[in-house]
């Protein structure tokens, strides 16, 4: 046996857990488990510190002064928190307050930890999550697993330890002081203290991408397109210029000149009087000689305005936030706001709570030893009410559907439960009534035509 497996046995031994209180790992289930591919990549990177991708210092100063990034995170992060889930287990939807076994879940959907409800909890989560493309969530229990609380984290502090095999072997969370917190990870028994909650990336396999990366470029040009307008709006948004001595002379007189003192006086009286916007439509008189140059403003100058507004569309973009319901002017594709909001939750709002709700669910699966599953109701989203609503009505005219039929179609049992009644009809008689009552309580008697061969048409 070489030197670094004895260390590694060794170490296993002394950390292990009793017998008693954890199963005997398969050494073979990491080995069968992970990708060959994550361990020829991560052979010899495990066990080393891998910081976010990018410096998050710059980005996140962005998040707060730029009110483009400001109003999408809020809109995002607050439609996600108001999408209260139904809690499913094994399919069924169940109330955890009332099942003995979820009495855990229950605190956590009502409150997570002393600082904040769920809604609350949630719309922290989700607003790291868009802005970084990486949600993490700290468990924290007490003496026993009955009480436990959770914490969203900041993403620019948490950093990963792979393993060889590819998997993250230990998550770290470095404070601004330097100090350090790391939770090993233990894929092996599937319980974290430390939930990972991570967007698509192209080009890394520990870290998402986030919303604030896309949005990098037309963050800068807003910003500068921003400093050009406020730099025309303090110069009164007056063109650039020059002033030019050229006084008249005899001919063949020379012609006479400024001292450097003379000049600085003039720029002095020019600058008091004409530049900023107190002091515009001010005049000054000056004795002859003075000609004014216009140095004209450029496309960039005129064009400030429209530029920031197309940067500020570009960054709408990034967070999937029509333009429309950023109050961006310009080139609107939804016709009015109740259709801007129906594309905004169904290609965003949702996209976002099913991979957060869905992590959530697997996590606490893994926690609380229930099969759970949080899972949105659509039907409860005021936004897509009136699709909801042309749906409903697509179903119930459709006639080629059995009652059944549509009733499932609509998500209810085919056959109504027992007790109930079902009502047919533009009378909304008992269908009971309608199925069990004689033909002649129906349709009134008609007189009926008999015929034979010997005394055809008689009555």
């Amino acid at each position: 046996m070489t030197l670094r497996g004895f260390l590694q046995n060794a170490h296993h031994w002394l950390t292990a857990a009793p017998a008693s209180q954890t199963k005997a790992p398969d050494p073979y289930a990491l080995q069968l488990k992970a990708s060959q591919a994550a361990a020829a990549s991560f052979r010899y990177l495990h066990n080393i510190e891998h910081y976010p991708p990018r410096e998050y210092t710059a980005l996140m100063a962005a998040a707060k002064t730029n009110p483009i990034v400001r109003r999408a995170l809020k809109l995002t992060s607050e439609a996600v928190a108001t999408l209260r889930p139904d809690v499913h287990v094994a399919g069924q939807i169940v109330d955890p307050d009332e099942n003995s076994r979820l009495a855990p879940l229950a605190r956590v959907l009502d409150r997570p930890n002393p600082d904040q409800d769920f809604s609350g909890f949630i719309a922290k989560l989700a607003s790291f999550y868009k802005a970084s493309g990486n949600g993490w969530v700290e468990r924290v229990t007490g003496f026993t697993d009955a009480y436990q609380e959770f914490y969203a984290l900041r993403p620019d502090r948490m950093h990963i330890k792979p393993g060889a095999n590819g998997w993250p072997a230990e998550y770290v969370f470095q404070a601004t002081t330097g100090l350090k917190k790391s939770w090993r990870v233990d894929i092996q028994n599937e319980r974290r203290d430390i939930l990972h909650i991570k967007d698509e990336a192209l080009d890394d396999d520990l870290f998402g991408h986030g919303a604030l990366e896309a949005a990098d470029k037309p963050l800068r040009v807003y910003d500068a397109a921003y400093e050009l307008a406020n730099a025309q709006f303090q110069n009164g948004a007056a063109p650039a210029g020059a002033f030019v001595w050229d006084p008249s002379v005899p001919p063949g007189a020379t012609q006479p000149t400024l001292t450097v003192e003379q000049q600085q006086e003039f720029e002095a009286r020019v600058n008091q009087k004409f530049r900023g916007p107190k002091n515009r439509g001010k005049f000054a008189v000056f004795s002859g000689g003075w000609r004014f140059e216009q140095v004209g403003m450029t496309m960039v100058d005129l064009q400030a305005m429209e530029i920031r507004f197309a940067a500020a569309r570009d960054i709408a973009q990034a967070f999937g936030v029509p333009s429309l319901m950023l109050g961006i002017p310009g080139d609107n594709t939804y016709a009015n706001f109740s259709e801007a909001s129906r594309a905004f939750y169904r290609s965003t709002v949702l996209a976002d709570a099913r991979r957060i709700y869905g992590a959530l669910g697997r996590w606490f699966t893994q926690l609380f030893g229930v099969p759970i599953e949080l899972i949105v109701d659509e039907e409860k989203i005021w936004a897509l009410a009136d699709e909801l609503t042309l749906q409903w009505q697509r179903t119930l005219g459709a006639e080629v559907l059995t009652l059944e039929e549509k009733r499932e179609a609509l998500g209810y049992d085919p056959v109504p439960p027992a007790g109930q009644t079902l009502l047919m009809g533009a009378g909304l008689a008992p269908l009971e009534q309608i199925l069990m009552s004689d033909y002649a309580a129906i349709e009134p008697p008609r007189k009926a035509r008999i015929v034979d061969d010997e005394n055809e048409g008689d009555e």
